[in-house]
């Protein structure tokens, strides 16, 4: 399967069909330091109406963006919840691929995922890992989808990419077929 394969043909996911048409509300829970501050927020806001609550994949400056996603789906029951955005550097591709199936099965499909190319230098430095030009941290992006996209289709997935593999990697079941976001 080669990337245009891996989005032709994939059909839209209800919560995107549901929205066509309408305004919808998300707010983020930027630089709150302590778990009981970040549950209480994401109850306040769900409870509020809105209709989604994102975490920031800064790592060195926010709490951990998957951790307080799982946490966000235990505590919630109808918010959607976004990773605003998943750097593809800070993780390998398969590990994102987990942990997104992870917290899309814990939230019972509400999970979208957004990823992105990394844009902050200071942030690559302090986790000392490369920045390469843009060109190849789009490509690594793409790529990352392709992955993520390939595991979560039910069967045995391989990819060799310029920047991201998966041998033979198991599929990871996703309820939801999540909704991505690139950035």
């Amino acid at each position: 399967m080669n990337l245009e394969e891996a989005s032709s043909g994939r059909p839209e996911h209800p919560w995107v069909t549901a929205g066509v048409g309408r305004v919808r509300f998300g707010i983020g829970s930027v630089f709150l330091d302590d778990w009981a501050d970040n549950l209480a927020f994401v109850q306040h806001a769900e409870a509020l109406g809105f209709d989604a609550c994102w975490a920031n994949d800064h790592p060195n400056r926010l709490m951990d963006c998957w951790s307080l996603l799982s946490a966000y789906a235990m505590a919630t029951t109808r918010i959607r919840l976004i990773s605003l955005v998943s750097c593809v550097y800070y993780r390998s591709s398969y590990l994102l691929a987990r942990q997104a199936a992870d917290v899309d099965r814990i939230s019972g499909g509400r999970l979208v995922l957004g990823i992105g190319a990394g844009w902050d230098r200071p942030e690559f430095e302090q986790m000392a890992l490369p920045f390469p030009p843009l060109a190849d941290r789009q490509q690594a992006m793409e790529e990352t989808l392709h992955v993520a996209r390939g595991l979560w289709r039910g069967r045995p997935f391989t990819f060799e990419g310029s920047y991201c593999k998966s041998r033979m990697g198991h599929w990871l079941l996703c309820r939801s077929s999540s909704p991505t976001y690139q950035s």
